[in-house]
């Protein structure tokens, strides 16, 4: 049932923050721990709640990650720190609170009535520990970032001016660290025996899996408007990152990480994807191919980025060269990718809308004209993003020669995924009258 993932996703909770570096990235955790809870959810309502909560806390902990490597590439003072490290400490505590919340409760509710020996008192312990650890968690690592609200008034003695605010902050980091780390091993410990024994409760979960297999598994209309719904909200997510921004003359939003959603989320489709193997290779290969365009735009820009006539300078057929012909082949296949986007989403949309095959004959026309309407928005919205496709290379071989090509990138992106977002709404609507 998918709880080996929710002990793998725990080993990537049980760490400290310092300020704002995560050092095993939180949403890989919680994607392990959804993994983990998808066939769990559709059994028991809880663990449903449980499984959009921990999304929420997903998307906090992206962002937190986000401002991580951002804080690589741009210096943040310490008052910018301190907002970042509370607001999401308190972001992330809003939603994986109550999540955790409700994946135990879900746990005791099967264990109490479908388990041989009821609910677990490790499960119970394991209850009470975890909010006290995402508290403690998050209180370490937002105290000593409090030191950046002390006030200077620049008082002089004839010792000079000694200023203790960085060893305290040094000190109290290093402790506070020392402290979550502690409770994290001891909360770790705790969860990880609870879960532990519901994975070996063979016969409880024997159970479960019949039930899953009984009762979910033969209902096809909530695996369509799943598929359409997991398509969609990856493709979406997966339009940010074509996204550009530019800091001290270097290009940071990763563009390869969209050939890694797209992967994603043919899998979620797979049986309306037309040609899965190819969909999938094209997405690794686009990865590929721009992960070496993102380090040679990255060397490019660490040659070239501060000159003022950068195609004057003797390196840089040298430099510009690599990166333009890769830039090249990866706005090809994202051409082609968004091809095989536009496809999947008319099979998606042919086999969800109208699914309960009303005998009215007026509601089978109204029906019809719904499809065919939310086709036609479908494959306007890939026409637009196989255009862009081709405006976010062009726009990126022209670096060199217009240095505001990243905001003009990042203009046309906010356009498309606007346009996007529209139609996944109308998709969604329609979605939700399948089941």
């Amino acid at each position: 049932m998918g709880i080996g993932y929710i002990l793998a996703g725990l080993i990537f909770l049980f760490e400290p923050f310092i300020n704002i570096i995560d050092i095993l990235p939180d949403f890989i955790g919680y994607l392990l721990i959804l993994r983990g809870m998808a066939k769990m959810a559709d059994v028991e309502y809880k663990l449903a709640q449980a499984k959009t909560k921990m999304t929420h806390a997903l998307a906090v902990s992206i962002g937190r990650f986000g401002v991580m490597l951002l804080g690589f590439f741009a210096k943040f003072d310490n008052t910018l720190v301190l907002v970042f490290v509370f607001s999401f400490a308190v972001l992330e505590l809003f939603f994986v609170l109550p999540a955790f919340k409700a994946l135990f409760e879900g746990i005791d509710y099967l264990e109490m009535r479908f388990a041989p020996n009821g609910v677990s008192k490790k499960t119970e312990e394991a209850a009470k520990l975890t909010p006290v650890f995402l508290v403690v968690r998050a209180a370490c690592a937002t105290l000593p970032e409090l030191t950046a609200l002390k006030t200077d008034y620049g008082y002089v003695t004839s010792g000079g001016d000694a200023d203790w605010t960085g060893v305290i902050r040094t000190m109290l980091t290093i402790i506070c660290a020392a402290a979550a780390l502690v409770f994290g091993i001891v909360w770790l410990s705790s969860a990880w025996k609870a879960f532990s024994q519901v994975k070996n409760n063979k016969p409880f979960i024997a159970y479960l899996e019949e039930r899953y297999n009984t009762e979910v598994l033969p209902d096809e209309a909530r695996a369509i408007k799943r598929s359409v719904k997991n398509f969609w909200r990856i493709f979406f997510a997966s339009l940010f990152f074509l996204f550009s921004i530019s800091i001290d003359f270097h290009y940071i939003i990763p563009t390869f990480a969209l050939g890694i959603c797209a992967f994603f989320a043919f899998g979620s489709a797979s049986k309306y994807t037309e040609d899965l193997k190819r969909s999938k290779l094209l997405s690794l290969a686009f990865s590929a191919v721009m992960l070496l365009q993102y380090v040679f735009l990255w060397l490019y820009c660490a040659g070239l980025g501060g000159v003022l006539f950068p195609y004057e300078h003797p390196s840089f057929i040298k430099l510009y060269i690599p990166f333009a012909l890769l830039t090249v082949c990866g706005g090809v296949l994202l051409f082609l990718l968004f091809g095989d986007v536009k496809k999947t989403m008319v099979r998606l949309l042919d086999d969800s809308v109208g699914y309960r095959q009303y005998t009215d004959l007026r509601r089978q026309e109204i029906d019809d004209e719904r499809r065919t309407e939310l086709s036609r928005k479908a494959s306007k919205l890939c026409v637009i993003c196989r255009v862009f496709a081709i405006a976010h290379a062009t726009l990126t071989l022209s670096i060199p020669w217009f240095s505001l090509a990243w905001a003009v990138q990042s203009v046309l992106c906010f356009v498309v995924i606007m346009f996007a977002y529209s139609a996944m709404c109308d998709v969604f609507a329609e979605a939700e009258k399948v089941l």
